[in-house]
């Protein structure tokens, strides 16, 4: 992908940047530290966000915006480029701008079936899932709320803190055959998202795209990661 044929020293910056913000506190509180090991620190910590924005990035170039599931109707073969998706599984993935306001997350009733959509930071930390296994198979809603957020949700519907303000939800429908596929399929493009300020008539239902899954996090061999030693390199002396 030519998006990710950033130089060394570019991702090392941004990495570096991001990393570093995060870690201000912390830094001042160990001014004496090794300047070495606060730049692996820092590089360590700022990494997952730069390649969150990445993602993020790809998916909007691609024609994917925020606040939307995107869906795969079709299971996965040997050309996708996401790492080890399973054979039995449909998947999708929204990106929720949480900037703008919670965003309401909508499942029916399943019942006799794996689902999940599992949300994720933007350090790539896993901090919620909902479906069959966590929440159960009732009919729910679930509003994915920004750090920091004060607000009443409508009654019945259950709150979900995020970490950061940008969160990924991945969406898994488990496939039990060929014969399956149709019911399978019927339940994947059910899930909804939604504003909160317009909940519950503001809904936006998935949208099936056969080649969503290509702009889930992946990464391949054309963009490489600088390694520690060359981090070490780049504190001060």
């Amino acid at each position: 992908m030519t998006e990710f044929a950033a130089s060394r020293r570019d991702f090392l910056t941004a990495a570096g940047v991001a990393g570093a913000a995060s870690l201000l506190r912390a830094s001042i509180a160990r001014a004496d530290d090794d300047s070495s090991a606060l730049a692996q620190d820092a590089f360590i910590r700022g990494v997952p966000l730069v390649l969150s924005g990445r993602y993020s990035e790809l998916a909007k170039k691609a024609g994917l915006g925020f606040n939307t599931f995107y869906l795969s109707p079709d299971l996965a073969t040997p050309a996708p480029h996401a790492a080890g998706p399973n054979i039995d599984t449909l998947y999708g993935f929204a990106w929720l701008d949480l900037a703008v306001g919670p965003q309401v997350i909508a499942v029916p009733e399943i019942r006799n079936r794996y689902c999940s959509i599992q949300s994720l930071d933007t350090y790539g930390d896993s901090f919620s899932y909902i479906g069959s296994r966590a929440t159960g198979t009732k009919a729910g809603a679930y509003a994915v709320t920004a750090p920091g957020w004060k607000g009443a949700l409508p009654a019945g519907d259950t709150a979900i803190p995020a970490p950061t303000a940008k969160v990924l939800a991945l969406v898994r429908t488990l496939v039990a055959g060929r014969s399956d596929l149709a019911a399978a399929r019927a339940i994947h493009a059910s899930y909804t998202t939604g504003s909160l300020a317009a909940w519950p008539t503001g809904r936006t239902s998935g949208v099936a795209r056969t080649d969503s899954i290509n702009v889930l996090p992946v990464f391949d061999g054309s963009y490489k990661l600088p390694p520690l030693d060359i981090v070490s390199g780049a504190a001060p002396r």
